[in-house]
């Protein structure tokens, strides 16, 4: 993080007399948080995607199944993967 240092000054109130004071100023990063941020919203929004798509397939019979040209036991592997599991 770098740090600049601010010199201001400042006169007091009961005086004419002036000091220095010097203030730290701390500069934050906050495109690697944000980046990170955005990626795991990305990644809940898959999940939750993706475990929306299991949902209808399960939902689905035999017929509907085949017609996309899917057994049943294939759905089921793919119904009982862990939801961030894609």
């Amino acid at each position: 993080m770098p740090v600049r240092t601010l010199d201001m000054l400042s006169r007091k109130s009961h005086g004419n007399s002036k000091m220095l004071l010097k203030l730290k100023l701390v500069q934050f990063d906050l495109a690697a948080p944000l980046r990170a941020l955005r990626q795991c919203f990305t990644f809940l929004t898959t999940m939750c995607r993706v475990v929306e798509g299991r949902r209808a397939l399960a939902e689905m019979d035999v017929r509907t199944l085949a017609d996309i040209g899917i057994s049943r036991a294939e759905a089921d592997a793919e119904i009982n993967r862990k939801p961030w599991d894609f």
